[in-house]
């Protein structure tokens, strides 16, 4: 797996005479990365280019007949002493797809697409791009 450590060290080498510190190398990155969340949080599709595919956030009708526990309600019962799992009940939901049917990767198959977690990931950021209005999620389609 190629980090943005290994990134920087190869870009070094490329540019040996560049000012770029690691720490602007990784802010450059993170804005790009930031970039294309907001792209795709219009609705828009991100083309990766060089044969990759395309990036885009997919509304997925819920398969009612699977459960899908929603953590964050059931602990939030479970804090109050109620021990009960809570369900999505939600008609769709959302998530980023990676298009690879241009894609001329060998094997591509077996890769996936996730995005990074954590409180500032795509992950989060969809999650609130889509409480905060409920007319966002008109920006997606199936």
């Amino acid at each position: 797996m190629i980090n943005a450590t290994d990134m920087y060290a190869d870009f070094k080498r490329r540019n040996p005479g560049t000012d770029v510190t690691y720490v602007m190398f990784k802010h450059i990155l993170s804005e790009y990365n930031q970039g294309i969340v907001d792209t795709l949080m219009k609705g828009e599709t991100f083309n990766l280019g060089v044969r990759l595919g395309k990036l885009r956030i997919r509304k997925v009708a819920r398969n009612f007949n699977r459960k899908t526990v929603d953590w964050g309600e059931t602990n939030k019962l479970a804090k109050q002493g109620i021990k009960q799992l809570v369900y999505f009940t939600d008609e769709y939901y959302y998530g980023f797809f990676w298009e690879k049917r241009y894609c001329t990767i060998k094997n591509k198959s077996v890769y996936k697409f996730h995005p990074a977690g954590g409180q500032e990931g795509p992950k989060k950021r969809l999650i609130r791009f889509l409480k905060e209005d409920e007319l966002n999620c008109l920006n997606f389609k199936e």
